[in-house]
């Protein structure tokens, strides 16, 4: 439990969930399992393993949209109701991975994906600042 939150400038921003706003105290609850596999998490994302498969997970993607309008020529649906749309849109990308299987198999295909270099540093998260958090309770006490 937190007490002194009356005269704290964050106090709206940080009670801004709570029933009551004009009590001096705030509980925090923090789980410790959660916290570990949420900090492993972000590890991971921002290690140099990380961002190879991010940045190799959006070249897909995109490609796979693109060589299916460029190549193959699909520029829409054909069929009405989010059903049959869902049906359709499965279908095609079921046949297009189909296709690359085939290519893949048959020798037709090099799979090349981007690698990260040896010397590439994992990334960081910016830190929240006081300042920002302080313009939020601002913005907040105004709108209230």
């Amino acid at each position: 439990m937190i007490t002194g939150c009356l005269s704290c400038p964050f106090a709206s921003y940080c009670k801004r969930f709570m029933n009551n706003k004009d009590e001096d105290y705030k509980i925090f609850e923090v789980n410790a399992e959660y916290q570990k596999y949420r900090n492993q998490a972000t590890e991971n994302l921002l290690s140099p393993k990380g961002i190879e498969i991010r940045v190799n997970r959006s070249i897909q993607n995109e490609g796979a949209f693109g060589s299916l309008k460029q190549n193959m020529e699909y520029i829409r649906f054909r069929r009405r109701s989010m059903e049959k749309v869902t049906a359709e849109y499965m279908l095609t990308f079921l046949g297009y991975n189909l296709r690359k299987l085939f290519r893949f198999y048959s020798g037709n295909l090099k799979l090349s994906f981007w690698t990260a270099p040896d010397n590439l540093q994992a990334e960081m998260f910016a830190k929240p600042r006081a300042k920002i958090l302080a313009h939020k309770a601002e913005a907040k006490e105004e709108c209230q």
